[in-house]
């Protein structure tokens, strides 16, 4: 199928067609005179300060000026940069909220099971029209509001300057690429689209991590993540916020290209350049108790590097497909699955909790521990067999789900592996993030069967979310 007849299966036929024009570069993006102001219509609001308990005036407070005045420069400089004939007026609202609660790294532990609550289409769910920006070196939160005008309009300039394909980065590191017809080779078993419980397909990757477009994925403690530009990774809320404790991390370690002990392109958020200089980014839906519709549908995150790290080895595309296009597709997910069971961890966790989905995992011992996999190496990157998707759950108001099954290999820690595919045109094509392992998972219930043939769940990229990662691909250059 030629590009041009794929496009329309794969984006909102609203938007514009790609085109074949080269990504702006940072200086073009930021030739204008740095007094420039907004252009007319558009108003950029830094609102009063919201209720927090250190702080008797967020004014007062060295570290909420430096990190309020980087916002307002990114937001103002943005838009600068925006084209005339893409201009869309509004106000964007950015609104300092206080202090989270954060953790230090190594007690910070993502609990992906708050991520299967709701799921019904019955509900309504509340649009993404904000964000909530945590900089971690200060803890200081803001929410950024922005109006759906302004995104849609910023998606169009990344698709028209092919900013949302993949790049493969300034060393032209050796390829990877996957087709249908050749994949890793299977670690056992027949041929199933079942993940651990049923036939596991994962085998390590640790001689090709460092290759082309698998160097993008990166391990970041208990998680992974994925680069979809210079600076911007794609991962689950549920690996930035903990619902279970209501906590951030002080430091995100991001590992790209981690081979056991080998981390040849680690970074870290916040970094040492000071405060204001990287930022996390999740839906304030998942911070709520019990939003409409569930908590699973807002599990997605973005982080911004310090680091435009992605220029060395690359990263990959992003953005919408349809629902007839993800059915007719065979996706894959990469990544570094947990290979310590809970209960080596926390001996007093019920065994209901434990997971029986560790790569190439062996029978649980009688007394409910599950000792380590026999094939699973701690801190390695695993992949397995293609796979389709199942069944669409929860409709935002434009009529996209933000919910799919999918039969992609996963396990612990794999929570923010992309699910992707190869598109013609836009090469490593990312169209959800993996967030959710069923019941399955876990020992004391009934272990993934070859029936089993979608067992795990994901965040789709609707047009809603794919506007979202322009918008920040486009503030933070």
């Amino acid at each position: 199928m030629k590009p041009s007849s794929l496009l329309s299966t794969l984006f909102n036929p609203r938007r514009k067609l790609l085109t074949g024009l080269p990504f702006l570069a940072a200086a073009a993006l930021f030739a204008s005179p740095a007094s420039a102001q907004l252009k007319p219509s558009t108003d950029l609001r830094l609102l009063p300060c919201g209720p927090h308990p250190e702080l008797v005036s967020c004014s007062e407070d060295a570290s909420v000026r430096t990190d309020r005045a980087e916002l307002d420069e990114v937001v103002r400089s943005m838009f600068r940069a925006l084209p005339d004939e893409d201009f869309a007026p509004g106000e964007i609202f950015i609104r300092y909220l206080g202090r989270v609660r954060q953790t230090p790294e190594a007690q910070f532990v993502p609990n992906e099971r708050e991520a299967t609550t709701g799921g019904s289409a019955l509900f309504a769910p509340a649009a993404v029209t904000m964000f909530r920006a945590i900089s971690p070196g200060t803890g200081n939160e803001f929410e950024i509001e922005v109006p759906r005008a302004i995104r849609d309009a910023f998606d169009r300039v990344a698709a028209e300057n092919g900013a949302n394909r993949e790049n493969r980065g300034s060393l032209r590191l050796p390829d990877s690429r996957e087709t249908p017809q050749v994949f890793p080779q299977r670690s056992s078993g027949p041929v199933a689209n079942a993940y651990s419980g049923g036939t596991d397909s994962r085998v390590v990757l640790a001689g090709n991590s460092t290759t082309f477009p698998w160097v993008a994925v990166a391990n970041i403690g208990g998680c992974t993540a994925t680069f979809v530009g210079p600076r911007h990774l794609l991962t689950a809320a549920h690996c930035l916020y903990s619902r279970s404790d209501a906590t951030f991390s002080s430091q995100y370690t991001i590992q790209p290209g981690r081979t056991a002990t080998s981390t040849p392109y680690q970074t870290t958020i916040p970094g040492n350049q000071g405060t204001g200089k990287s930022w996390i980014f999740v839906p304030p839906q998942w911070m709520q108790a019990n939003p409409a519709g569930g908590t699973g549908q807002y599990d997605f995150g973005i982080m911004v590097t310090p680091d435009r790290l992605a220029n060395q080895f690359g990263h990959l595309g992003y953005g919408t497909l349809s629902s007839g296009a993800l059915r007719n597709r065979t996706h894959l997910v990469r990544g570094y699955p947990w290979c310590e069971s809970e209960s080596v961890d926390d001996p007093t966790t019920a065994a209901s909790e434990e997971r029986i989905d560790e790569p190439d995992n062996v029978t649980p011992a009688a007394n409910g521990v599950v000792p380590t996999g026999a094939g699973c190496r701690i801190n390695d990157f695993f992949g397995g067999d293609a796979c389709t998707v199942g069944s669409f759950s929860v409709q935002d108001g434009d009529g996209w789900n933000r919910r799919v099954s999918h039969g992609c290999d996963a396990s612990a820690a794999n929570s923010g592996s992309a699910v992707y595919s190869y598109v013609d045109g836009f090469g490593a094509f990312v169209s959800m993030i993996h967030t959710t392992s069923t019941a399955c998972a876990f020992l004391g219930q009934n272990a993934c069967t070859a029936a089993d043939t979608h067992p795990l769940v994901a965040t789709r990229m609707t047009p809603e979310y794919t506007g979202w990662v322009s918008w920040f691909r486009n503030a933070w250059q």
